[in-house]
């Protein structure tokens, strides 16, 4: 099996977090890197919605996963977010969805605004 790197969308790693077994292989077959936005948005996700247990063991999960985005990509996933105001796509959702086309990796999700964009693996 080749081991493939993900883009982990906040959505994908939340539903991951409370057990949805459709996104096991994901995370424990194959890698993934987030930014720092993407952890902040899934700590608050789990914070709020779960417990503080469950975000807190995100957060030292997905910790090492981080990537720093470069000014040119920052640039670039402002103009995709403008792009699709309509849309409304959240900042770390601009971000992570720019990251992963730019680097040629699938950007793994459960979000339904991302249904039928390039480069997106939609996971229930």
């Amino acid at each position: 099996m080749i081991n493939l790197l993900y883009f982990y969308d906040s959505s994908v790693i939340c539903e991951y977090m409370v057990n949805n077994q459709n996104l096991f292989p994901y995370f424990e077959e194959h890698e993934g890197v987030v930014t720092l936005l993407v952890i902040m948005e899934t700590h608050f996700i789990l914070l709020k919605k779960v417990s503080e247990d469950a975000a807190d063991k995100a957060l030292n999960m997905l910790f090492p996963l981080m990537v720093q985005p470069d000014k040119q990509l920052i640039k670039k996933a402002m103009k995709f977010r403008l792009d699709n105001a309509k849309i409304g796509f959240s900042y770390a959702d601009a971000l992570g969805y720019t990251y992963a086309k730019e680097h040629n990796m699938p950007f793994l999700t459960c979000d339904n605004a991302f249904r039928g964009l390039p480069n997106v693996v939609f996971v229930r």
